[in-house]
C-alpha cells in the first residue's frame, strides 16, 4: 500500500520548486471548533477543511501540502492557546490552587515534546518527499485534538468537582 501511494504521488514532486507561502481561512477552522460541542472522541468531520481548501486552490505539490497543513495547525494552536488563557482566567477568579499553572505548563511542554517525537516517528515510516506532508498532517491532527482537549478540560473537568453548568 505504501509503495502504491508513493507511485501515485512521486510525479508531482517536480512541482516542489514552485512553492509559495500559503494561508488558510481561520474562520473555517474556528467554525469547525465552535460547531463541535463538548468533549469529543477523535476529530470532527470538518477537521482539515481549511487545509483541504488551501490544497485544492493550488497546484498539487509536497511543499504546498506541508504549508497548508502547517497553516491549519497554526490556527488550531491559537485556539488551544485561547482555551488555555480562558481556563487560567477562570481558575484565577475561583482562586484555584496556585500550583496548577506550573503543573499545566510542564504537562503542556511534555505534550509538545510528545507531538514532535510521535510525528517524527510517523515521518520516518515513509520514504522520500512524502515524509514532510505526513509529519505536517500529524502535527495538525495532534494540535487540533489538543485544542478540543483544552476546551473539555476548561468546560467539563474542574478542580472543584462541580460540573461546568453548576459553576
Amino acid at each position: 500500500m505504501r509503495w502504491l501511494l508513493l507511485a501515485l504521488l512521486l510525479p508531482f514532486a517536480a512541482h516542489a520548486q514552485d512553492h509559495r507561502p500559503v494561508a488558510v481561512d481561520p474562520a473555517v477552522v474556528r467554525g469547525c471548533f465552535d460547531a463541535t460541542p463538548g468533549e469529543i472522541q477523535g476529530l470532527p468531520a470538518c477537521f482539515n477543511d481549511a487545509a483541504s481548501a488551501c490544497i485544492d486552490a493550488r497546484p498539487f505539490d509536497y511543499p504546498t501540502l506541508v504549508s497548508c497543513f502547517a497553516a491549519e495547525a497554526a490556527v488550531w494552536q491559537q485556539i488551544g492557546a485561547e482555551q488555555q488563557a480562558l481556563m487560567f482566567a477562570e481558575f484565577a477568579a475561583l482562586e484555584i490552587r496556585p500550583g496548577f499553572a506550573a503543573g499545566f505548563d510542564r504537562a503542556q511542554a511534555a505534550w509538545a515534546a510528545w507531538v514532535e517525537l510521535e510525528c517524527d516517528l510517523r515521518r520516518q515510516h515513509w520514504a522520500g518527499e512524502v515524509q514532510r506532508p505526513y509529519a505536517a498532517a500529524c502535527k495538525s491532527r495532534r494540535t487540533a485534538a489538543r485544542a478540543f482537549d483544552l476546551r473539555a478540560m476548561r468546560t467539563g473537568w474542574h478542580p472543584t468537582g462541580r460540573p461546568a453548568a453548576e459553576r
